[in-house]
């Protein structure tokens, strides 16, 4: 629960500060402004989970890396050899050399699926606390429309 007080606060620090009651022909319209980027960097859960993604990337970085020095080599190997093997040989290397590099962009495409995988992990349930506090303090507040990012906001129009 204190979690979400916490969420709570910055959330609506960031509509309280926003709040602005534009005249419509019928009636006034309450519109707040949230800050999602400014809500991210004051979490700590969206810190640590940053945190793991970087140095889960890290990791993979490192075993890419080896992996690309392996292939470098046998293929360094490969074209030093090749004049003096003999075709059976030669295309067994090849065939090395191509299931390397497969095994490589695999490799990278699988990682590439896991980090977005743990990526929405981290965000979800992050925004999924964030649009909750936003509905509370909207219908508490009798906000009109609270919004995530502004497209175009005018001269005298106050947002902080």
């Amino acid at each position: 629960m204190q979690r979400i007080g916490v969420w709570g606060v910055l959330v609506l620090a960031l509509i309280f500060g926003t709040g602005q009651e534009v005249q419509s022909k019928q009636k006034m319209l309450k519109i707040g402004y949230v800050n999602i980027d400014s809500v991210l960097a004051r979490s700590t859960q969206f810190k640590v989970g940053a945190e793991q993604l970087a140095d889960l990337n890290k990791k993979y970085e490192a075993q890419l890396q080896s992996m690309d020095q392996a292939f470098a080599q046998k293929q360094k190997d490969y074209e030093n050899k090749r004049m003096l093997l003999s075709d059976d040989r030669r295309q067994e290397m090849e065939q090395e050399l191509a299931k390397l590099q497969q095994d490589g962009m695999q490799f990278v495409q699988e990682k590439q699926q896991e980090l977005a995988q743990r990526d929405a992990e981290i965000k979800t349930p992050i925004f999924r606390k964030i649009r909750e506090i936003l509905d509370r303090v909207g219908k508490a507040d009798k906000f009109d429309l609270i919004l995530q990012q502004a497209v175009y906001v005018g001269a005298d129009f106050l947002m902080t």
